[in-house]
């Protein structure tokens, strides 16, 4: 989003850095990350060879929808992204396959 987009949307007319050392006049909570959608989905199969012997086969799927999750926007006013968020809070859609041989 170009910065002209960001400043239109968050109306930067009367906004003012505040000296250091000093907390500005922006309330609690103001910048908040949106939600967080995690799905995470596990299928097993057990293959029996006899009584005693068998073959656990499991897959894990996390983030199974692939969803980005972004974090906090950026805070500070100087910054080249100002009011964007920038970063995930969680990692993209991950597998693990598990092999457990019981006897």
């Amino acid at each position: 989003m170009p910065l002209s987009n960001v400043c239109s949307v968050l109306n930067l007319t009367h906004a003012q850095t505040t000296p250091v050392g000093e907390d500005g006049a922006v309330g609690r909570n103001t910048f908040r990350a949106g939600n967080t959608v995690e799905l995470d989905l596990a299928a097993i199969k057990i293959f029996k060879f006899n009584e005693r012997h068998n073959l656990a086969v499991r897959l894990d799927l996390f983030n199974f929808i692939n969803r980005h999750n972004f974090g906090i926007p950026v805070r500070f006013l100087e910054a080249p992204g100002f009011g964007q968020a920038t970063d995930t809070v969680t990692p993209g859609r991950r597998l693990q396959l598990t092999l457990k041989y019981s006897f």
